[in-house]
């Protein structure tokens, strides 16, 4: 594991209200030209990029050497997301990023409006013990206002859990250490595709932190229009380790295996589908880990 490209004097003293991106991406995924979008959209603005770069250190692009909101970029040759921004995470406490500094965790395939630095940092003025959630969509005119709607919001829940999308989600450092890292059995890289960032908000959550929904801090990314069948899976998995929690837990997790059985009692999912979320949402060791997680982060907020 190396840092490679341009890199500024990252033992300099950080300000306080510093911002970083944690941004993943793959020597294939660059050749669609999306990275360069999303860096060119955010140089300029108060805030510097941390690529971790799936792939050997020869094959990282000359325009995310060259590009000047990047401090450093890590090559490592194969990893799950979430281990990418785990070791992005790591990175930034070696070098004593500020706890009150926030960290995003952008797409390689989305682009910030010109302002939208600014717009977070104004939210985050006197954060205290929350975090911001913002939305995205293909722009302004597009965003899916029954998920993201206009009116700010306190989340505090896991039934506003999939408000949670990581491209949105601007998180003070001081947070990222005592939550923890995100759950590497979850996520792209992993059988179970998903809610790796809905995870870790409910887990933020647990441990006292209040999720800041700001609808003016907008991400431009393109929606989804197929929902692949292990993210019921990782939705599944999800509602069911925090079922215990309380009761609006355990109401949303049976909510969700009765949607899930009246997609398959009604052949909206087949037999195959349905063996393959039975496979990974029955699987203990999965829950294990996020108990493992969540009981570590419980213990370092001496709850």
């Amino acid at each position: 594991m190396k840092g490679v490209g341009f890199v500024s004097n990252p033992s300099r003293d950080w300000d306080v209200d510093a911002i970083v991106l944690i941004v993943t991406v793959s020597a294939q995924e660059c050749t669609d030209g999306d990275i360069f979008k999303f860096l060119a959209s955010v140089t300029g603005q108060r805030t510097e990029v941390l690529v971790i770069f799936r792939g050997d250190e020869s094959e990282v692009p000359v325009e995310v050497r060259r590009c000047p909101a990047v401090i450093t970029v890590i090559c490592i040759l194969s990893c799950g997301l979430s281990h990418a921004r785990n070791i992005g995470m790591n990175w930034l406490l070696q070098y004593n990023f500020p706890e009150t500094g926030l960290v995003g965790f952008p797409d390689d395939d989305c682009t910030y409006p010109s302002d939208l630095i600014d717009i977070v940092r104004a939210n985050a003025k006197d954060l205290g013990r929350a975090f911001l959630i913002g939305r995205y969509g293909p722009n302004f005119a597009e965003v899916n206002r029954k998920l993201f709607p206009d009116e700010p919001n306190e989340i505090s829940s896991l039934g506003h859990g999939r408000l949670a999308a990581s491209v949105g989600l601007f998180i003070p450092f001081g947070a990222l250490r005592l939550v923890g890292e995100f759950a590497e059995c979850l996520g792209a890289g992993t059988p179970l595709a998903a809610a790796e960032d809905t995870e870790y908000v409910q887990r933020l959550i647990h441990v006292g932190y209040l999720g800041l929904y700001r609808p003016n801090i907008l991400v431009y990314h393109e929606y989804k229009t197929r929902i692949p069948t292990e993210r019921s899976s990782a939705w599944l998995v999800l509602t069911t380790a925090y079922a215990c929690e309380d009761i609006s837990a355990a109401i949303i997790a049976l909510r969700a295996w009765t949607g899930f059985m009246m997609r398959w009692a009604t052949r909206k999912i087949g037999w195959a589908d349905c063996a393959v979320v039975l496979k990974y949402a029955l699987n203990l060791d999965t829950y294990r880990q996020l108990a493992r997680l969540r009981n570590a982060a419980r213990s370092r907020a001496h709850l």
